[in-house]
């Protein structure tokens, strides 16, 4: 279906190619202010999202950090797999196959089953007690978190990214606050993350709704079969980020049945520091999805490999970044976020940080691949990659620990990337 098949998808792309005239298009640099803004608001979401951790830390126990930790491990995968990477297909729909309605209609039915899969999975995995709750709780900010992403993929597709950065940095920060006093009253996980998730619905109804609802007129219009063409194509690319969220979180289920939530918190603890590199590249790749899906569409070669190439430099400034950071500050920066019953842990410390520049270097490799609409192909990537995290998590835990754990991450990540890297090769072969 093309926008000629579909009067609402037809008006939606004349909105968005008045919005963004070809000629400014072409003459924008890869990186432009409000890229640097999104960026901004990204790496203070970042920020914020480590300081839950230190929160939980300082205020609260290690094992508190590791409850939290396999909350974000249980309900990650499945909610990243029911959003079916929608934001990233409609920033990069340069043929304006389908409308906003269709869009947000498909994310809602799915985020709603995405919140019964996990009531269910705590039900049956988990206590009846502290750690399910927490579990439930994170589902239901989950649930809030999905429903405005395709709203920032709406905004990204007209390339109006300085919202998307307001509504990152008033999450964060608000968020952040409201947790920190929610969590220094009760000291319990589950009223935190509720007060928490409650700004991020008052922020949310500011930001996203003013400026993509716009009154209601964007969900009129909606048919059912679209809805499930969209649906049909999406779900190979709902598979692949929910393998990429897996690859990260496998780890994590090894530590906690040899470790317990003891380990667990400590892993998790470290391993929130390089994360924050691919918080920072992830939302460069996304301002510049819609400009590569153009140059590929438009078989600009020259446009398309430029941008990919600016991504992968700034990738790697980020993971020899982190490296050095790492390798000097060490035990005195894991002191000062933390405390002294995260000392001991450097090895462990340096392999997730080795970790964290593969991901930075396959982000950018996996986002240039979407904007290119070669969606199956990453499948099999992603499942080798799965496969490889998993048997190395399973070998290497109960042998090496938490550094295992680290390794085991490092692996997956490093075939995920140089696979990615051989499919980008082929497709700027097949332009050239």
């Amino acid at each position: 279906m093309t926008s000629r098949d579909n009067p609402a998808v037809a008006t939606e792309c004349a909105t968005v190619a008045s919005a963004l005239p070809l000629e400014a298009v072409w003459r924008r640099p890869a990186v432009d202010l409000d890229a640097v803004a999104l960026v901004s608001g990204n790496a203070i979401y970042a920020a914020s999202q480590l300081a839950l951790v230190i929160i939980i830390a300082k205020l609260g126990s290690v094992v508190q950090v590791g409850q939290f930790a396999y909350a974000l491990a249980m309900t990650t995968p499945v909610f990243i797999f029911s959003q079916l990477q929608l934001r990233a297909l409609q920033a990069t729909d340069a043929a304006g196959e389908y409308s906003f309605a269709e869009y947000l209609s498909l994310r809602v039915a799915t985020t709603a089953a995405a919140v019964l899969v996990v009531v269910a999975l705590a039900v049956l995995t988990t206590e009846e007690g502290p750690q399910r709750g927490v579990v439930l709780a994170m589902a239901v900010a989950k649930a809030i978190e999905s429903i405005a992403d395709v709203a920032h993929g709406r905004l990204q597709q007209m390339e109006r990214l300085g919202a998307i950065a307001m509504s990152f940095a008033s999450r964060g920060v608000g968020g952040a606050i409201a947790f920190l006093l929610a969590f220094a009253i009760a000291r319990e996980l589950v009223p935190a993350i509720a007060v928490m998730t409650l700004w991020w619905v008052i922020s949310y109804a500011a930001i996203e709704g003013r400026a993509v609802w716009n009154g209601g007129s964007m969900l009129s219009g909606v048919r059912i079969a679209p809805v499930l063409r969209l649906a049909l194509f999406a779900a190979p690319m709902g598979v692949v980020m929910a393998l990429s969220s897996l690859n990260i979180q496998l780890p994590r289920y090894f530590i906690e049945a040899s470790l317990g939530a003891h380990g667990l918190g400590i892993f998790a603890g470290l391993a929130a520091i390089p994360l924050i590199g691919t918080t920072i590249v992830n939302p460069l790749c996304q301002a510049a999805s819609a400009r590569m899906a153009r140059a590929y569409y438009q078989d600009d070669r020259a446009g398309f490999r430029q941008t990919a190439g600016q991504l992968l430099i700034v990738a790697a400034g980020i993971g020899a970044g982190m490296a050095a950071m790492a390798l000097f500050l060490g035990d005195r920066l894991i002191t000062l976020i933390y405390s002294a019953e995260y000392l001991g842990y450097r090895r462990t410390f340096l392999t997730l940080i080795v970790w964290g520049a593969f991901s930075c270097g396959a982000a950018v490799l996996g986002s240039a691949v979407t904007a290119a609409r070669r969606i199956r192909v990453q499948m099999p990537i992603l499942a080798v990659s799965t496969v490889v995290t998993a048997l190395a998590a399973m070998t290497l835990v109960p042998r090496f620990g938490l550094t295992g754990a680290a390794l085991a991450a490092s692996l997956g990540t490093l075939v995920q990337g140089l696979w990615f890297a051989a499919v980008l090769g082929s497709l700027v072969r097949k332009q050239a």
